[in-house]
This record gives structure tokens, C-alpha cells and sequence, in this order.
């Protein structure tokens, strides 16, 4: 199983940064989080931030989990870990790809890959659940 970790970067409009894969790269050519491959001796946290590092050249410290997904395409079991984090002020994006910054609640309207479904479910309720924060009784 290939371990990819993913970040949802957040902008001061709760939007989230989309980057669109290349076309030499499983599922081409459509949106999805930042993010890539576990190298070996990293925690999926440093997978991630570093992968975000590299795609954007956006520097984070401090990554929220969002959850694990395990997904099964035809020809390989990807386990996905998403973490969220804000876009620290002043911040440069130099990606490679084409970036968007695209409303959380409207990302199924978006090619994105069939993992991705899960993922943005799971990035919704995080998302609700911090703006409806549950009743201290």
C-alpha cells in the first residue's frame, strides 16, 4: 500500500488551494489537495508538509488532521492521510501547476480524482463541525 499525505490549505475566505496534477501522473490533468508519496523515515505530518513545500513553496508548521482514507483503484490500494492548515499571511505561491482557490462546499462540482470524493466529504464535516463547535454541558 502507498502512503500519500495531503493538505487542505485554508485562505482567509475558508477557501481551499487546488492544484491541477500533471498529465505524466496517475490521474492526470484534474484538481486535487497538495500533497504526494510517504518517502521512507517520514510520519505522514512531514510527508505532507513537505510535499506542500515543493508543489507551492508554502511553508507550514502547524498541520491539523483531518482524517484517513484508504482507497482502492484498479491497479493500486492508496492510503490517503488529509491535514489542514491556514495560509500563513504574506505568503508566495510558486506551483508548478495551475492553482485555484475554490469553495469547500462546491468541490464536487470539480474533476478531481475518484479518491478525492471521500476526501472532500471528510474536509466538509471538519470543516462544519469547527464552525458548529458541540454545546460544553
Amino acid at each position: 500500500m502507498l502512503s500519500i499525505g495531503l493538505v487542505a490549505v485554508f485562505n482567509e475566505k475558508n477557501e481551499v488551494l487546488l492544484l491541477r496534477r500533471k498529465a505524466d501522473v496517475h490521474c492526470p490533468d484534474v484538481w486535487s489537495f497538495p500533497g504526494g508519496k510517504h518517502e521512507i523515515g517520514e510520519s505522514a505530518k512531514e510527508t505532507a508538509m513537505r510535499e506542500l513545500q515543493e508543489e507551492t513553496n508554502i511553508t507550514v508548521t502547524d498541520l491539523a488532521i483531518i482524517g484517513e482514507y484508504n482507497h482502492l483503484y484498479a491497479d493500486r490500494l492508496l492510503q490517503f492521510t488529509l491535514f489542514s492548515a491556514l495560509l500563513p499571511n504574506q505568503t508566495i505561491i510558486a506551483a508548478e501547476s495551475d492553482v485555484l482557490w475554490y469553495n469547500i462546499f462546491k468541490l464536487s462540482d470539480l474533476e478531481m480524482p475518484d479518491a478525492n470524493q471521500m476526501l472532500c466529504s471528510m474536509l466538509e464535516s471538519y470543516v462544519l463541525q469547527k464552525e458548529n463547535p458541540p454545546a460544553r454541558g
